[in-house]
């Protein structure tokens, strides 16, 4: 039975991994990220390999899928940030991105809520969460934002610190919701 590197559409990949770390390093902070994007990036050469003409050219078109891969997860996260209610008040709060008034409203999706009451939501969004969501999510945001850290800090291997960190977002994303459809000062509008 032929394994999956026997496969002539992944042969000389595993070769270029040193180069696509290289270039990938400069660009994404975390080794956990780097290793996403090169694995993604493999699976991608494998699938489309018939098409590449010309092996010579195998290191710089698995380059140039690696940073579309990038591209793409970027776009994905602002795209998730720009839709998710906890994450928008997280970030403002955290950041202080927000050059608007304090007692400017936040739209937070189709909510529209004073920013005061946002941060009382989020609170108390996070005390439903289970005490390991908290933790995790305090380590990262809180601390230096390092998944090395956070693996040290919440006691858990560093190659799962990003799914316990999306799982604790989204449970987080859901309290933030029901907490908003029980609030009184909130209403959905429409935004044009």
């Amino acid at each position: 039975m032929k394994t999956l590197f026997e496969d002539p559409s992944w042969q000389g990949l595993a070769d270029l991994r040193r180069g696509l770390r290289a270039v990938l390093s400069r660009r994404l902070p975390d080794e956990n990220e780097v290793e996403d994007v090169i694995q993604e990036t493999y699976l991608r050469a494998a699938r489309y390999r018939e098409r590449l003409q010309d092996d010579r050219r195998l290191r710089s078109w698995t380059t140039r899928i690696a940073l579309n891969v990038l591209s793409d997860r970027r776009r994905r996260e602002r795209r998730f940030l720009a839709t998710d209610p906890a994450d928008q008040v997280l970030e403002r709060d955290v950041e202080g991105e927000s050059s608007a008034p304090l007692d400017a409203p936040v739209f937070l999706g189709p909510w529209e809520v004073e920013r005061e009451c946002a941060l009382g939501l989020l609170a108390r969004a996070l005390t439903r969460l289970r005490e390991s969501d908290r933790r995790v999510l305090g380590s990262f945001y809180g601390g230096e934002g390092s998944c090395r850290d956070t693996a040290h800090e919440c006691d858990i291997p560093p190659h799962l610190v990003k799914v316990r960190l999306f799982r604790a977002r989204r449970r987080l994303s859901k309290a933030m919701r029901r907490e908003l459809v029980r609030e009184p000062g909130s209403r959905e509008v429409v935004r044009t």
